[in-house]
């Protein structure tokens, strides 16, 4: 229950990943090994970010401010990420069981273990793994990372949304035995080229991206506009 909860966390991480100032732009695409939509993650040379997987989603930072792209029945909408999280995370610990929430506080902590070299797409990375203290490896949650410097505007993306993420799901479940720490710890070391068997990277562009990436939708809804376009569903 708790490693699909660590999957759920990092996908979370991912959805809402901030943008880094880069010094090229850059084009990098990962692939979901189940088949579904490839993510691909994109760097101007302004150092905005965006990130999409399909038509699900897109997020986009722009001028340091980050937004979530997303479409219902009603059309597509842009909102920015703190109002995403807020409305969300509270209607989690709405409906969320206390049991589910203490048992969050009590896990037993995360540790960080460092395995060999592996190479992904032709970038070498290393192989850490974050696990509960005592457990196999088999156990954990594995992230390859690599330290190549073209990436490494991809890699401060990641590893921010991820410590923004786990002070989100913090507030709901406690600190889940340091999970989210301890892997925005592991990808501050450099850019993600796998995340277990959730997504792995199938190849790195630099070039110029197109503009119309990084222009928002014309509707950009706030807090509360987002709320209630929600509520009930």
């Amino acid at each position: 229950m708790y490693r699909t909860r660590g999957i759920l966390l990092a996908s979370v991480a991912l959805l809402a990943a901030l943008g880094a100032r880069a010094d090229a732009a850059l084009t990098v695409r990962y692939v979901n090994p189940q088949g579904l939509p490839a993510m691909i993650a994109e760097v101007n040379d302004r150092g905005d970010t965006r990130i999409s997987q399909g038509n699900q989603y897109a997020v986009l930072t722009v001028g340091g401010v980050t937004y979530l792209l997303l479409s219902d029945l009603s059309g597509t909408f842009a909102i920015r990420q703190e109002d995403w999280f807020a409305v969300n995370l509270a209607a989690v610990n709405k409906a969320m069981p206390a049991a589910d929430k203490d048992a969050g506080k009590d896990l037993p902590p995360y540790e960080i273990v460092r395995g060999g070299n592996e190479v992904v797409a032709g970038r070498t990375g290393t192989l850490w793994t974050v696990r509960q203290k005592g457990a196999p490896d088999t156990a954990g949650f594995d992230l390859v990372i690599c330290e190549d410097a073209d990436l490494a505007p991809i890699g401060v993306a990641f590893e921010r949304q991820m410590a923004a993420s786990t002070a989100g799901m913090a507030e709901v479940m406690g600190s889940a035995g340091g999970l989210g720490t301890k892997m925005a710890e592991v990808m501050k070391k450099g850019a993600m080229i796998r995340m277990s068997r959730v997504l792995r990277l199938e190849s790195v562009k630099a070039g110029p991206v197109p503009d119309a990436d990084f222009v928002l939708p014309p509707t950009v809804l706030t807090r509360e506009q987002y709320a209630a376009r929600i509520a009930g569903r």
